[in-house]
């Protein structure tokens, strides 16, 4: 059988290739034709001024840094319909972007990410990290809506190298967007939206600029699959989805004499989703997340050679579960208040906050030679934790601090000393090796290399190669959850640091009016740190620890003439788990793909159409009362959008309107922790109407 599913495979990696091929030769002939379009139109649709900093802390174009970096820009985001900075991950090719049971945005990448409890990539708003000290979760800035978004930068594969901390599988950077202007709009689910944004000052005074807007939605309507106490007529399901939201933002940054201040403040509510371990019955409190981050940084230029960058930050999070039913009514061992048929629920939260400082020096030593020194401290520290219990129509009852989710007062300092040197070794390679040690004062410390080489043999042609490590200790909530949280059972046991290598190698071909990259990549992952749940028993974190992934990404843009421009990406992955029965990794996706097209109809006018397609979804091998579903079918969405610029003459106003999943295609995902056998029912069709006004 597994010698077959691996033929069939290889069989599919060599069509797979052999498209690829006949693309590449394709395109080989397209760039002569376009060597004799128009030169005004070759000017007007130019893609090679994409500018990023995140792969090597300096500033060089995306498709000649190191690494496979891919930039989202915030319009062909926002012409295409898509919302957030969650439904834009969705377009990178490898990213399958999803929820688990209660309703947490997840990112699997290459197959890795469906059991983590903590996030797997370093998170940035505007160069500023916003990962909680406490578990890295970020699900706020996710929700962003792209109207505030100018774009999104996103490293796939490890990024310890460079960030440390979460950059496990991955860093994603969101840059936010200028001018002014106001925007409203409504949608499926009674969602309303309303946005401002405000740009004061300019020349070489102060500026500051704004950002700021609230959102609410309804629930979608969805109804849960039977979760694990169905089978025995117990509990709610199938039940409602309770994931409704809503939340407001505010984003201001104040430029001043070369300083650059920063402030974020976030507040969301959302719904308990599925349930994290069964379905829930209505009227339970909702999550409820809260942020305050300020951070301030200037560059001193020291000569023409040196630059100096220093940075401050605090970031202050409080976070609310929502409520959730570890055990419905009848069902537990004897002794427990479930078992004499009283329904109780309960509720955790806790605070944090991380103090931060950073120096980094820039040495030109040569024009073909820049080397970067950067030190890091960072100071987390968890400020409050609770845990509640409550009988249903009975009072609350707070417990013990031990029974908390994380133990109040939980502290780390992190140290880091990260060594970058980019050298030319002729006009047409490029060398990078860096290093960072990263040191906590409760784990220990490690190294995470990378070494990278960028070669443009020919114009319109790049090749890239790159091998690098990432670590990540186990999270404040992993490493020092309250003791008796469960009675008798130890959360933790013994876990170590999760760690990944990864070699990946590229090639890009790039002219002014379009650009293919086909990405390879090997991935080796030990001590995965994942959130567990046997049906029956009590929670643990536990090491997963035998993990490899291969694969190959297809990605191409192309614009056609002034008014048609096309985008797709095809990415296939073999994840295995060594330790799984089938030797298939929980929740990999083997095909993913996009394909759309936009097309401008007038001056005005812009017509955009995009397909998703994901691929079969390697589901759980337990041992439940209801069989586990073991894969999930493939599905394919089609969404719709519209954009009207100045209807009626009215200068500076815009309308876009569109249709989300327009089939109505309903799908299950597998469900994590694997409390619902047959998945997390998913897939509803969404119209939304959006208005701006820029001034």
């Amino acid at each position: 059988m597994r010698v077959t599913r691996h033929r069939s495979r290889w069989r599919a990696l060599r069509r797979l290739f052999g498209g690829v091929a006949t693309a590449l030769v394709l395109a080989g002939g397209a760039a002569q034709a376009a060597e004799d379009s128009d030169p005004e139109l070759v000017a007007l649709l130019d893609l090679l001024h994409e500018q990023t900093t995140i792969a090597t802390q300096t500033r060089m174009n995306a498709d000649y840094v190191p690494g496979m970096v891919t930039v989202l820009h915030g319009e062909d985001m926002r012409v295409r319909g898509l919302a957030t900075v969650r439904d834009a991950l969705g377009q990178v090719a490898g990213f399958h972007v999803t929820v688990d049971n209660a309703g947490d945005a997840r990112a699997i990448v290459r197959g890795i990410g469906a059991t983590l409890d903590a996030t797997n990539f370093k998170i940035l708003l505007d160069g500023v990290a916003v990962n909680r000290p406490t578990d890295g979760s970020a699900d706020w800035l996710l929700r962003l809506p792209l109207s505030q978004v100018e774009r999104i930068e996103v490293i796939r594969g490890p990024g310890s190298a460079i960030y440390g901390g979460f950059a496990f599988s991955g860093v994603i950077n969101v840059l936010t967007r200028g001018g002014d202007a106001v925007a409203g709009g409504v949608g499926s689910h009674g969602l309303r939206r309303g946005e401002l944004r405000l740009a004061l000052g300019a020349g070489n005074g102060a500026s500051l600029t704004l950002g700021a807007g609230a959102w609410r939605i309804g629930d979608s309507g969805l109804v849960t699959n039977p979760d694990n106490f169905a089978g025995a007529g117990l509990g709610y399901s199938p039940a409602p989805v309770y994931d409704s939201e809503h939340g407001r933002y505010l984003l201001a940054t104040l430029n001043a004499s070369g300083y650059r201040l920063q402030l974020r403040h976030a507040v969301l509510t959302r719904g308990g989703g599925y349930g994290r371990v069964a379905a829930l019955p209505p009227g339970l409190e909702p999550r409820l997340e809260r942020v305050l981050g300020v951070a301030l940084d200037k560059d001193w230029l020291l000569d023409d050679t040196l630059t100096l960058s220093g940075s401050v930050g605090l970031l202050q999070t409080d976070l609310e579960q929502a409520t959730l039913m570890p055990l419905p009514a009848g069902a537990g061992p004897p002794g427990l208040p479930t078992a004499r048929g009283i329904e109780v629920y309960r509720r955790t939260g806790s605070a944090d906050r991380a103090v931060s400082g950073q120096l980094a020096l820039r040495w030109m030593a040569h024009e073909r030679h820049q080397v970067f020194l950067g030190i890091e401290r960072v100071h987390s520290e968890v400020t409050g934790s609770f845990a509640s219990l409550t009988e249903r129509g009975g009072p609350t009852r707070v417990l013990p601090p031990d029974q908390a989710p994380v133990l109040s007062g939980s502290s780390r300092t992190l140290t880091s000393l990260t060594l970058q040197d980019q050298i030319r070794l002729a006009e047409t390679v490029e060398m990078t090796a860096g290093l960072r040690h990263d040191h906590y004062d409760d784990w220990g410390g490690r190294s995470s290399p990378r070494l990278a080489a960028v070669w443009h043999p020919a114009d319109h042609h790049i090749l890239k190669l790159q091998y690098s490590e990432a670590f990540r200790p186990p999270s404040l909530e992993e490493f020092r959850p309250g003791p008796n949280t469960f009675p008798g059972v130890t959360l933790t046991g013994r876990l170590d640091d999760e760690r990944i290598r990864s070699l990946e190698a590229a090639y890009i071909f790039r002219q002014a009016d379009r650009r293919a990259r086909l990405t390879v990549y090997r991935t080796q992952v030990r001590d995965l740190i994942e959130f567990f749940i046997n049906p029956g028993d009590p929670p643990v974190w536990r090491n997963r620890g035998d993990i490899e992934t291969h694969g190959v990404e297809l990605e191409w843009v192309q614009r056609l003439g002034r008014k048609l421009q096309w985008w797709a990406n095809l990415a296939y992955v073999e994840a295995e788990d060594h330790l799984d029965a089938d030797e298939r990794l929980l929740g990999a996706v083997d095909w993913l793909a996009t394909l759309g097209a936009s097309w401008r109809q007038t001056g005005r006018l812009t017509h955009a159409v995009s397909l998703k397609h994901v691929g079969e979804q390697e589901g759980w091998e337990l041992a439940t009362r209801v069989a586990q579903r073991e894969r999930f079918d493939a599905y394919t969405t089609v969404d719709y959008a519209l954009t009207l610029a100045e209807p009626y003459d009215l200068e500076g106003f815009e309308i876009r309107a569109g249709i989300r999943n327009l089939t109505d295609q309903h799908y299950d995902s597998v469900a994590t922790p694997g409390q619902f056998p047959e998945g997390l029912a998913q897939g509803q069709r969404e119209f939304w109407l959006r208005g701006e006004y820029r001034f």
